[in-house]
């Protein structure tokens, strides 16, 4: 046989526009090349059947010329399928008409080259996600075609001849924005986080006319409304799942199908709430987004409602040099953790994220969208991700019309489509690798994580304050010196649930009573329908017996909730609750701040708790002081259940600053625990009491890390706790005060030491505009009859010897200065030397005067009651 005349040989491939003929590398043709290899194997053929010696043909290899990059561009197609072909033909000169009529082979014939299915891999180890790939045999070859041609993406999926086609998809690393192929990018800073927003950030209280008699009413009080939804949709979904299904259609298929709908309503209006959680966040585009990833969730479980935390939306830009005729193809993926870099399970699931490849019908541009959801909500008010997209599917070919097996009337979302899923996915953990070329799109700025917000719906546990207490700065029995006669130190302690997102405000008032503030008016509509629904689940089940004595539904009692599912269903997209006013506030010259804390390492043998604590500016300072005192706080100490003090960090930080305090647990830290705040620096002249006030915000602190404001209809607020009296301390110091060791004199004189003696114990009261108190002075005096030439030591040394007579039996002074409340109890002991003869008495040199000061509250609600005494202050007698 001979084909050299009678038969054309040539080599095509959809690589080219048209599925052109490829040149071979040396400009010859392809007979030419085949012609001699044709030969040998007819020569074997020939021996083989003749008997003769048979050598075996050799293997022919045949190299094409170079698919240059412009005539791959040249393709107008971007998604196509990829094949290579031999093409067979003989001149219609030498072929009769009529045969090849009836048998189009005669004339040509086609044959599929197949793909190397044996191509060797050449792959870097792979992370456990990616040890399974799609259509593993070909690996190695869509290796090495990404790599030869680095515009294109190889893919499986359907076509009209063949079930398992390979397909090219020109969206490969080589495709430039705006050049020939599909280029699209995501602008990790163009995101906005959306997430439920709870039904009502307070406790609701409602009453409603009962279902089951007409004449009577149900009152409810104190309702978390997002429980009341939580139990709700898991209801639902229970009565929907497969065995239950089957077994209510049995009962009322029209039933059923009418909780279907509700099912259908549900999920298109509770995307509804889905709000931004920042303020300023809600860019449209972006929560339509969100929306509808949302409404796909819902439609498959209603539970979504509460089982996804949190959507991310990210703005998208698309180049497509192809137009597409119809709807524009979609991106499917999986966005991936690249961080842990040891392939562990990161601490949150996402769901399946579309990236449409051009604007939509009304032409919005693409934007992508997917839920995020943690197990670990209440440990981190926001959750630090590296993420990227990772593209595995392709959706093309997506039809407009009803398919003909749908119904004749009503919407109907399902649109017919054909899948392409890439042999090798994005690289998930081996970045910037050539055997890998293509790499996941980053869902971050470089060197930064992405702080993933985590709301908490549930109205948080009013915190509890446990004891206050007031002790002197220094402990009863020690020396103090006179600018500390009258420091104190308020401590108070506090119990509260542990949850990262609640910010505990702590308030400390001085010197005043406080008022709270009242709550909002009750809303209705959807509130009602919960309550309904819930009231007769829960007669359904007998949830007022214990659990084992509750009893399962019958699917004919669970289709008489049908009308109450529907008032929810019908309900629940238009609700739109009152966002409460924030109810307390600190006043004046009070002290207040909040508080937040976090857990690291939650899981390991030593979890570190961090306490996060901000002072908040005070409303109207005293004496330039703009903020609080940083407190000291104890903490439960894990090994001995004593307290642990611990210090703020940095120590540097100046009043105002945010601080941490940092302490390690032994095994898992308890979801309750006391922490004590302790307040020094205090002054019993100035601040006479204190009482300590505590409250709590939930969801306020999301955008802590990053500077933003949490929108309020995310934030609930507690009610406060406070303590029902404030603290008075009453501080008593025995300890002898050695006077002129411990004044700067103005004269050598009684005047001279007690005129800045009073001035350092009443100067920080006075100093920052407090009224001098009234103060009684005792005054006694001491000598030591042994012995004349004796020198003065005061009392508390050789006290036994000593004879004391009273000289002022605290006499009540109002002053107006130091220097004039001196000059004033000067001369009611001159008054009485002169009258005692003591400077003619011969023991007058181991003379002194004792004085014991009682200083009295300047409230008006106090009744004469002492703050500070101060009782054995003395100085030598002078001549």
């Amino acid at each position: 046989m001979c084909i050299r005349d009678s038969t054309t040989v040539e080599l095509h491939t959809t690589l080219l526009n048209g599925n052109a003929s490829i040149a071979l590398a040396n400009g010859s043709s392809l007979n030419a090349e085949l012609l001699g290899w044709v030969e040998e194997v007819l020569a074997f053929l020939n021996a083989k059947v003749t008997g003769g010696a048979a050598a075996d043909p050799s293997m022919k290899i045949i190299t094409t010329a170079t698919i240059s990059r412009a005539s791959r561009d040249a393709q107008t197609e971007n998604i196509h399928p990829l094949t290579v072909s031999v093409v067979m033909s003989r001149p219609d000169n030498k072929v009769d008409a009529d045969a090849t009529a009836r048998l189009a082979s005669i004339g040509a014939v086609t044959s599929t080259i197949k793909p190397d299915t044996k191509a060797e891999r050449d792959l870097p180890p792979l992370p456990a996600d990616m040890t399974v790939l799609s259509a593993d045999s070909l690996v190695g070859f869509a290796q090495k075609l990404e790599q030869a041609f680095p515009e294109l993406r190889v893919a499986i999926g359907d076509s009209d001849t063949n079930d398992q086609a390979l397909w090219t998809i020109r969206m490969g690393r080589g495709v430039a924005a705006g050049g020939t192929g599909i280029h699209y990018s995501i602008d990790p800073d163009g995101r906005s986080y959306f997430a439920n927003a709870p039904l009502s950030t307070r406790l609701e209280a409602v009453t409603i006319a009962d279902p089951d008699d007409a004449a009577a009413t149900v009152p409810f009080s104190n309702i978390d409304m997002d429980k009341l939804g939580r139990r709700f949709v898991s209801i639902v979904d229970d009565m929907l799942s497969q065995d239950r299904a089957v077994a209510l259609r049995r009962a009322d298929s029209s039933k059923l199908a009418r909780i279907l709908r509700a099912k259908e309503t549900l999920a298109s209006g509770i995307p509804n709430g889905m709000l931004a959680i920042y303020q300023g966040d809600d860019v449209a585009g972006r929560q339509s987004a969100s929306r509808e990833v949302f409404r796909q969730a819902l439609l498959k479980s209603l539970s979504a409602a509460y089982d996804v935390d949190t959507i991310i939306a990210y703005d998208a830009a698309v180049t497509n040099s192809e137009t597409p005729s119809g709807v524009v193809p979609n991106l499917y993926g999986t966005v991936v953790s690249l961080d842990p870099s040891d392939g562990s399970e990161p601490p949150f699931v996402v769901g399946t994220a579309k990236l449409r490849l051009g604007n939509d019908a009304t032409g919005n541009p693409p934007q992508l969208a997917f839920t995020f959801s943690t197990d670990h909500d209440s440990e981190r008010a926001q959750l630090p991700a590296k993420m990227a997209y990772q593209i595995t599917y392709v959706e093309h070919n997506i039809q407009t019309s009803k398919p003909a097996w749908a119904p004749p009337s009503g919407d109907y979302e399902y649109r017919s489509s054909s899948w392409l899923k890439l042999i090798l996915p994005d690289n998930t953990r081996i970045l910037n690798d050539s055997r890998l070329p293509n790499d996941p799109t980053p869902l971050f700025a470089a060197g930064a994580d992405t702080n993933v917000p985590v709301p908490l719906r549930e109205f948080p546990i009013t915190p509890a304050v446990l004891r206050q207490f007031g002790t002197p700065e220094t402990a009863a029995g020690e020396s103090v010196t006179l600018d500390k006669a009258a420091a104190w130190e308020y401590e108070y302690q506090i119990e509260r649930p542990r949850a990262a997102q609640d910010r505990i405000y702590l308030q400390i008032a001085f010197n005043k009573n406080q008022s709270m503030r009242a709550l909002l008016a009750e809303e209705e509509t959807l509130l009602h329908a919960l309550c309904r629904f819930d009231l007769r689940y829960s007669r359904l089940v007998g949830a007022d017996k214990p659990v084992a004595d509750q009893t399962q539904p019958t699917p004919a009692q669970l289709l008489g909730l049908v009308d109450a599912i529907e008032d929810v269903a019908a309900k629940w997209g238009s609700w739109t609750p009152n966002v409460p006013l924030q109810l307390y506030d600190w006043q004046k010259d009070d002290w207040a701040y909040y508080l937040s804390e976090t857990v690291g390492y939650p899981n390991s043998d030593a979890p570190v708790v961090t306490i996060r604590l901000k002072p908040l500016a005070i409303k109207e300072p005293i004496g330039g002081r703009l903020f609080g005192d940083f407190p000291e706080v104890r903490v439960p100490d894990p090994q001995t259940n004593g307290p642990q003090e611990l210090t703020h960090y940095p120590t540097s930080a100046a009043l105002g600053d945010p601080v941490t305090y940092s302490f390690s647990w032994s095994g898992v830290v308890p979801d309750n625990q006391t922490r004590s705040f302790v307040f020094s620096n205090l002054n019993v002249l100035r601040t006479e009491n204190a009482r300590g006030r505590m409250w709590l915000t939930r969801n306020e602190n999301l955008g802590e890390l990053e500077g933003r404001t949490t929108n309020e209809r995310f934030v609930y607020r507690s009610g406060a706790s406070e303590f029902t009296d404030p603290l008075q301390p009453y501080i008593d110091r025995t300890v002898p005060v050695d006077i002129a060791a411990s004044v700067t004199k103005t004269s050598d004189s009684l005047v001279g030491y007690l005129t800045p003696m009073f001035n350092e114990i009443f100067k920080i009261a006075i100093d920052n505009g407090y009224p001098w108190p009234l103060t009684k002075v005792g005054c006694r005096y001491g000598h030591d009859p042994r012995n004349a030439a004796f020198p003065v030591l005061g009392p508390g040394v050789d006290d036994q010897f000593f004879v004391y007579l009273p000289v002022m039996d605290h006499v009540p002074f109002q002053p107006s200065s130091a220097s004039a409340f001196a000059n004033d109890v000067a001369a009611v002991i001159r008054t009485w030397e002169t009258a005692m003869q003591i400077p003619s008495s011969p023991t007058k040199r181991t003379g002194f005067y004792e004085f014991d000061l009682s200083v009295f509250s300047t409230l008006s609600n106090s009744m004469g009651t002492p703050v500070l005494r101060l009782r054995r202050m003395w100085i030598k007698r002078f001549d």
